[in-house]
């Protein structure tokens, strides 16, 4: 069965300067809405908030300007409640990676920024409800010989006392060359990084061998346990593995030194890149879920997932492939189960789709059974402009409804990039 392609055609949206926009249909309950001003503007991830309203990030840039961090808070309808930019007084390009909703209250944020060739440096902030800045910090590392090495973040995560920010960098780990090592950064409540040395300890901010290791998630196994699974993609070559990348996931104890793993998953025929983790709903057996892709060596992409239950500390409890005809779905992968709509039993998968030749890079969502991670739509939705769009984040609303954040290119091949937020029902669609 070949995809069901939903191609939203846009006439007349952007003029010399851009506005927010919309797609209009037949009611606010459903939509398709874009946001960002002149310059090209990219959706990343979003939090939702109780009231029903939505804070998006992503990244702006403007012709011969740094990009900047772009957060835009919408109602429930999508209209505009605020936006604002970040970054300012940091150098090179900014860019957004992760947003996440504190217990207190703060809207927090983590990225990147150029600091130099070969030098990109951490940016972790937080905002109130308004947008407002409150808090930052930046961290860059160097390496024994006093050189700046080479740090971007994956994900944010909130603990019990603090945050973790995971991702890779070029820090040697025991005087080892290696081309990127798996990193977790720890910080208290007030944004302190937690150091290696003093009251209070961090064990190594990285982690791995002469091969190129990436953290993708920092979870925390029991809220105050001071216990962490950090998961991402190793190209290590272990037992039957020989060298190809393979998801891969460790322990860390609460003083942040790996205590147990790294274990491993995938085939060795292809690269398995991780991309996102949701923790599994209880009705759907406890454990992890890990999106991603992987790569053949002809050289096509599909999704891989592989559900993980802690307990047996294996990755034997479900291994699957999501291949959809013509061709197989993948490139980048964003996946997010609904943890308020209990009576779900369904998780969304949203990548990257170009399926058909001669059609450009365009969104594609499919619903997937929880319990067996089995196809529940037969065929993916797929959304896309007249070029280029990027898949962002989705999640489920407690009433079944369906929000997608992400990129999509209007004015035609030559027009511009712009944050889009969708609302749809139940099956993916713009209608009731």
């Amino acid at each position: 069965m070949r995809p069901i392609y939903i191609i939203i055609i846009f006439l007349s949206i952007l003029s010399s300067c851009d506005t927010e926009s919309s797609f209009p249909i037949p009611e606010d309950n459903y939509f398709v809405k874009f946001y960002g001003n002149e310059g090209e503007q990219e959706g990343v991830d979003f939090i939702l908030n109780t009231d029903g309203s939505v804070v998006m990030v992503g990244n702006s840039k403007t012709v011969n300007d740094q990009q900047l961090i772009y957060a835009v808070k919408v109602d429930a309808q999508g209209a505009v409640l605020w936006q604002h930019y970040y970054g300012t007084s940091l150098p090179g390009d900014k860019t957004a990676k992760d947003i996440e909703l504190h217990s207190d209250g703060r809207i927090m944020v983590v990225g990147e920024f150029v600091n130099g060739t070969n030098d990109s440096d951490i940016y972790l902030f937080s905002l109130n409800a308004d947008g407002v800045l409150q808090d930052s910090v930046t961290v860059g590392l160097v390496d024994n010989n006093g050189v700046k090495t080479d740090e971007h973040a994956n994900s944010l995560t909130i603990i019990s006392d603090g945050f973790i920010v995971a991702g890779s960098t070029t820090l040697e780990n025991f005087f080892i060359s290696t081309v990127r090592n798996a990193m977790h950064l720890r910080f208290d409540n007030s944004l302190n990084e937690i150091p290696q040395t003093g009251t209070v300890t961090w064990g190594p901010r990285n982690y791995g061998e002469n091969y190129d290791d990436v953290a993708v998630k920092v979870l925390e196994l029991t809220p105050g346990a001071n216990s962490f699974y950090v998961f991402g993609y190793s190209n290590q070559p272990y037992q039957q593995y020989t060298g190809d990348f393979n998801y891969w996931y460790y322990s860390l104890s609460g003083d942040g030194v790996p205590s147990d793993g790294p274990f491993y998953a995938g085939k060795t025929s292809e690269d398995e890149l991780l991309k996102a983790v949701e923790i599994s709903p209880v009705q759907s057996g406890p454990g992890y879920i890990l999106s991603g892709t992987a790569t053949r060596t002809t050289g096509e992409t599909q999704s891989y997932l592989v559900k993980l239950a802690p307990s047996t500390l294996s990755f034997t409890t479900t291994d699957i492939r999501i291949e959809t005809n013509p061709t197989d779905m993948g490139n980048n992968v964003s996946g997010s189960i609904s943890t308020k709509n209990l009576l779900s039993q369904e998780f969304m998968l949203l990548t990257n789709d170009n399926t058909v030749s001669n059609v450009d890079m365009n969104l594609a969502l499919t619903k997937l059974t929880r319990n067996s991670l089995t196809k529940a739509w037969q065929v993916p939705l797929i959304f896309g402009g007249e070029s280029d769009d990027f898949a962002g984040s989705v999640s489920e609303l407690p009433d079944g409804r369906i929000l997608v954040v992400g990129t999509m290119t209007v004015g035609g091949l030559s027009g511009q990039k712009k944050m889009v937020l969708m609302k749809l029902n139940a099956e993916g669609k713009l209608t009731k």
